[in-house]
């Protein structure tokens, strides 16, 4: 017997839906970025501690948008 490989429907594979997608992305790395550093420095870190923690949010926000 032949394997038969199984498709799956994708959102990432619609054309339209991908640019979307990496719109949502982007903006959910932004605003973790900013939202990461106002409270950092809120909590009164210094620019660079809270530059810090905002790029780690912004990444981990731009990874929970991916999936």
């Amino acid at each position: 017997m032949a394997s038969r490989a199984v498709e799956t429907a994708r959102l990432s594979a619609h054309p339209r839906a991908r640019r979307q997608i990496h719109r949502a992305k982007g903006w959910a790395a932004l605003a973790g970025l900013v939202f990461g550093v106002v409270f950092a420095r809120r909590a009164g870190l210094p620019w660079f501690d809270a530059g810090v923690r905002g790029l780690t949010l912004g990444v981990v926000a731009w990874l929970a948008a991916w999936g």
